[in-house]
């Protein structure tokens, strides 16, 4: 998602290490997307709400996963190398926070009687 203060360039490079942690190989682990499904089938979100939904699930898993990774400096989980190692610490953290906004941006394209309150803390 483009902020209107960014250039698409500029949220590209801000996003190399989220982009890098997402597009590994996954081993051994349940789609989440799988399943969110199975979980709508009794839910029964409409379609348009539902795929904001997964994409905030996305959003808010990789970058707590990048900020998890960073914290515990542990052998990667996923079948290529920690992004901290490619990416500098500090490129991880601002993409992973960048992600977190994302997210919330999102949830505002839900239409929740809640909205007001999310975008007040957004533009300040």
């Amino acid at each position: 998602m483009q902020t209107s203060k960014m250039s698409k360039t500029e949220e590209e490079i801000l996003f190399i290490p989220y982009t890098h942690i997402k597009e590994a190989p996954k081993i051994n682990v349940i789609s989440m997307a799988k399943l969110m499904q199975a979980y709508n089938f009794w839910l029964r979100i409409p379609k348009d709400k539902f795929q904001i939904i997964k994409e905030i699930s996305e959003l808010t898993d990789t970058g707590c996963f990048m900020l998890d990774e960073l914290q515990s400096l542990c052998e990667p989980r996923k079948a290529i190398g920690m992004h901290q190692a490619v990416d500098s610490i500090a490129s991880t953290i601002n993409a992973a926070n960048y992600a977190g906004c994302n997210a919330l941006e999102k949830c505002l394209e839900l239409d929740h009687s809640k909205r007001p309150r999310v975008r007040n803390l957004l533009e300040r």
